[in-house]
């Protein structure tokens, strides 16, 4: 699920005026939406390390991000 991907920068459609630059762990669809709801709505906290870890990469991608703060 989100062994493996690579943080993306994403921007929503339409892009609000100010937005910051914006980094994504995966895309928020099928088995990776399901394990974001399973931990916050159903307290499946076994994928808090993972999705921890995930975050952890979005966040250094979006700090070395050159376009970024």
């Amino acid at each position: 699920m989100l062994t493996g991907t690579v943080p993306s920068r994403v921007r929503p459609e339409p892009e609000p005026s100010g937005l910051p630059v914006v980094h994504a762990a995966a895309r928020y669809e099928d088995a990776v939406r399901a394990a974001l709801l399973a931990h916050k709505e159903r307290g499946a906290l076994a994928l808090a390390a993972p999705l921890g870890t995930a975050l952890a990469r979005a966040v250094l991608a979006g700090i070395a991000d050159p376009a970024g703060p």
